[in-house]
């Protein structure tokens, strides 16, 4: 009896181990997202676009899950982006470094638990089309400026 509960209780550790080195894994993911670019402030403002997400994500026992990896936005806007979220949408700024060598937030990202929706807010998109700041989004997957702030609505909601 002694020996064949040893034997349940090793085959039982052994199976918890292999499903915490499984869980534990990073995922790789990429994606591109068909998106619009659009304005708040001028209600006639619409961009299509692209974005592409690209890296691994991290699953935790205790704590947020984590994306790591990089966004291409607008076809050539290069960001390296750590995301947190799991049970709540991914989310993380976005930073530089300027001539200072002091870090700077330069936008923000939320994206939806499942990774099948994106919202952001990028200083170099506000810049490139001359939208005041803070006022240039993007939200994907989106092909008019109506689904593009149903997805940032979506978003917010946490769905």
């Amino acid at each position: 009896m002694n020996k064949t509960r040893r034997l349940i209780i090793s085959i039982a550790l052994l199976g918890i181990i292999y499903w915490l080195f499984v869980w534990l894994q990073p995922q790789p993911f990429e994606r591109e997202y068909s998106s619009i670019i659009y304005s708040t402030a001028d209600q006639s403002f619409a961009r299509s676009t692209d974005i592409k997400l690209k890296g691994n994500k991290y699953r935790k026992l205790l704590g947020p899950d984590i994306f790591v990896g990089e966004l291409t936005a607008d076809h050539d806007l290069n960001y390296k982006i750590k995301l947190e979220g799991g049970k709540t949408p991914y989310s993380g700024l976005i930073t530089a470094h300027d001539a200072t060598k002091a870090t700077r937030s330069i936008g923000i990202v939320t994206v939806s638990f499942n990774f099948d929706k994106i919202w952001m807010e990028l200083d170099d998109i506000n810049r490139r089309y001359k939208l005041q700041e803070g006022d240039g989004y993007i939200s994907s997957p989106a092909k008019n400026r109506e689904e593009a702030i149903l997805i940032s609505h979506l978003i917010a909601a946490g769905k």
